[in-house]
């Protein structure tokens, strides 16, 4: 309560009752993404995932540790931000992780990470990926082996045309087409499966680029056989930003004048 004392004839005492609510200072840790996926890669090659942790609180976080644990552990690794670190209220720090298969198959693991947040004192992330084991056929190849599919609009998409020969002696069966690669998602095959090659035969498969963002995008396309051998062609492309006109990578006064230039034309 206040109260105040005057010399006021009609109210010489006024009374002003006084509240207020305390904020307590607790620290608020939020992780992004909750899952980790590192998509198929190549036996002995390498995808990473970027982890941002992000203190939501009014007080600084203090993170203990960043361990990660399961079944294959070890072939997951904090390549960028691991160990204790203190976040500022309103601040993030990032951590990433790196995903190099030594077989093939399916892989998991978890990464906990460990901080004073009172109500969420560890936080479980799902790592999850594929290693594929490379066997190369001899006898069935990819035209063209290398593809840039350019500059596509995100949302958009771009498609061109495999060969896919049998230049041995012998029958081959194509059992499927898949992409390798962390971002192997941006690419589709429209047309496809198994089929059957006598020797000297081609098919033609159609494959689709749709960038999902902005920035260079690559995968390898692979066809397998009935025997597990399979045959490669590399694949990229590049997402552009519907607002970049004249595909430059920036969004500017450029991009304003060149929408201009084309309306006068």
């Amino acid at each position: 309560t206040l109260t105040i004392t005057s010399d006021d004839d009609d109210e010489s005492t006024v009374t002003i009752p006084l509240t207020g609510v305390a904020i307590p200072l607790i620290p608020e840790i939020e992780v992004s993404p909750l899952m980790g996926n590192f998509g198929t890669i190549f036996v002995d090659e390498t995808s990473t995932v970027t982890f941002t942790l992000s203190n939501l609180g009014n007080t600084p976080l203090h993170v203990g540790g960043q361990v990660i644990s399961g079944t294959n552990a070890d072939e997951f690794s904090i390549i960028d931000g691991a160990g204790s670190v203190v976040i500022e209220a309103g601040e993030q720090h990032v951590t990433t992780v790196q995903f190099a298969p030594v077989s093939a198959g399916s892989k998991l693991a978890t990464l906990t990470i460990s901080s004073d947040d009172p109500d969420n004192p560890t936080v479980d992330i799902i790592l999850i990926g594929t290693g594929v084991q490379l066997i190369v056929d001899d006898q069935v190849h990819i035209q063209p082996a290398n593809w840039d599919f350019g500059q596509v609009l995100v949302g958009g998409s771009a498609v061109s045309a495999f060969a896919v020969t049998n230049t041995g002696t012998e029958p081959v069966t194509i059992l499927s087409q898949s992409f390798v690669g962390s971002q192997a998602n941006q690419f589709s095959v429209l047309n496809g499966g198994s089929f059957s090659l006598d020797p000297g035969e081609l098919r033609l498969i159609t494959v689709q680029f749709s960038p999902l963002s902005v920035g260079t995008k690559t995968a390898t396309l692979l066809v397998t056989t009935t025997d597990g051998s399979s045959a490669t062609a590399f694949l990229q492309g590049t997402g552009q930003n519907p607002f970049d006109v004249n595909g430059d990578g920036q969004v500017d006064i450029d991009d304003v004048q060149s929408v201009i230039q084309h309306w006068s034309e």
